[in-house]
């Protein structure tokens, strides 16, 4: 028996612990793009002038996908010998797993599913860490792990090597965040935030956000794009599918990023741009800007994803003809905060988004999972999951869960974004009437639903008609469940 052509796949472990394992901005941004060459470029570079931009599935968000032809089974098997240890060399603390599906006659959706079966069972093989020493090595004050410099007291290859690659980091994010357009007019010296000090830019506060965005039902429209393809017709539309779900991605990004940052001028006037894209490709984005403009930057992000993906595939079929949808996690911390937990709570709000859209979409029977996203601003020392807070933090035991997240882009849904807007625009147009709320806030932890009740009647008779502007019923406790949301983001959002 002989394989007329080699599935090649790969899949790429550890990626949120090596790029977020630091509290180093300047780190984190060397991490996400080491991570960004290993994804995309290195498969390419090994190949050298026997890669075929036509044989490549995938290249993307930690997976590479490639289709060796009959002629080159010598050059497959080069490769799986080679890759563990370029990547080592690249990112020491990431792993790769990695298989070959032999592919008789035409490339179906079986091989694939075949790869993704066998990725699975490599993935759970303990594979050695290239950077363990002996016990008698110098370590590092900050990881514990070999030091092999005297850099700041002790600093280890992995670190080193993030450190060396954010220098080149601004040439690739460029190309994703800006529109080219505006790159030429864009001053040289212009880059990045490279410390979380120049993303806290509000003299008021030092707080910012952890934005973790994910795109909806994936895997569900990729099974049924491909149905029934096979040979160069699946090979084609694969590539397709994921470069253009890579552009929108990006474009969604750029957009987000030119009608917010960038023309919010006491934020952003020239030189330093202060958010920091982590990852940006396949259907996430993940990004650590100011606490002011988070909110404003993931709204405009849900809905030109939906828009760019709709103008992309809307011709793709039943699944694609209403576009895309992506879930959203913002977690608001100030920049002494430890930030793998401002992570780890980003991601924990992006899956409450997730499985709340997904119940959502089931009980209206919908085909599409709605936009939506969640947020939470970090006020204690403990970090949990946002399921934890909700039930030890978001809980009052007179009225239940004190807070309406996940917010929806349309009316439709559930409680929208515009309407959370609504209301922070009337605490700001009222300030007095959001500090008596505040109060109120507090006391629903401690009181008895009578004392409540005295209390709005009080604060209807100092303010006539104000409460139903934020959509409280003085007689209904029930509507002031979103009074957390609101009055936690009033202090710093635009």
């Amino acid at each position: 028996y002989m394989a007329h052509k080699y599935l090649y796949a790969a899949s790429v472990q550890g990626i949120q612990k090596f790029i977020f394992g630091t509290d180093s901005l300047k780190e984190i941004g060397g991490a996400s793009e080491l991570v960004e060459q290993i994804c995309t470029r290195k498969l390419s570079e090994l190949l050298g002038n026997e890669y075929h931009e036509e044989q490549l599935l995938i290249g993307a968000a930690g997976n590479i996908k490639y289709l060796f032809d009959e002629t080159e089974k010598s050059l497959c098997e080069e490769i799986v010998k080679r890759i563990p240890f370029e990547v080592a060399e690249i990112a020491p603390e990431i792993t790769i797993s990695q298989t070959l599906v032999a592919v008789d006659g035409e490339l179906n959706e079986g091989h694939l599913a075949q790869a993704e079966k066998q990725l699975k069972t490599q993935r759970n093989l303990i594979i050695k860490p290239p950077t363990l020493s002996w016990m008698i090595a110098k370590r590092t004050p900050k990881t514990g792990m070999a030091a092999i410099d005297k850099i700041e007291g002790g600093i280890d290859i992995s670190s080193k090597k993030k450190l060396a690659a954010n220098f080149p980091a601004k040439e690739s994010l460029f190309k994703k965040m800006i529109y080219e357009k505006y790159r030429e007019s864009i001053a040289n010296d212009t880059h990045f935030a490279s410390k979380f000090e120049d993303i806290a830019v509000d003299n008021n506060h030092s707080w910012m956000a952890v934005v973790h965005i994910d795109g909806n039902d994936i895997g569900k429209v990729v099974s049924t794009v491909f149905k029934g393809l096979e040979g160069d017709a699946l090979v084609k539309k694969q590539r397709v599918f994921s470069a253009k779900l890579n552009e929108c991605t990006e474009e969604a990004a750029r957009e987000a990023l030119q009608n917010s940052i960038f023309k919010e001028k006491t934020i952003y006037s020239g030189g330093t741009i202060p958010i920091r894209p982590v990852i940006c490709g396949g259907d996430d984005f993940t990004a650590i800007l100011p606490a002011s403009i988070a909110l404003s930057f993931t709204e405009i992000y849900l809905r030109a994803f939906k828009r760019q993906t709709l103008t992309a595939f809307g011709t793709w079929g039943s699944k694609l003809e209403k576009g895309l949808t992506a879930c959203a996690g913002i977690a608001y911390i100030t920049q002494k905060y430890p930030f793998h937990y401002g992570v780890h709570l980003a991601e924990s709000l992006c899956k409450h988004s997730k499985n709340e859209a997904k119940a959502l979409k089931e009980k209206n029977g919908n085909e599409l999972t709605p936009s939506c996203l969640s947020f939470y601003k970090i006020e204690s020392s403990y970090a949990k999951e946002y399921q934890n807070i909700l039930k030890e933090e978001l809980n009052s035991p007179i009225m239940g869960q004190l807070s309406k997240c996940p917010y929806y882009l349309e009316d439709e849904d559930g409680v929208t974004l515009d309407q959370l807007q609504g209301w922070l625009n009337k605490a700001r147009k009222f300030p007095h009437l959001a500090a008596r709320l505040r109060q109120l806030l507090s006391m629903l932890h401690t009181q008895n639903s009578s004392i409540i009740e005295m209390e709005l009647d009080r604060i209807e008779s100092l303010n006539p008609n104000t409460l139903s502007s934020f959509n409280i019923d003085k007689d209904n406790l029930e509507t002031l469940s979103h009074l957390h949301d609101f009055l936690s983001l009033n202090s710093f959002i635009k």
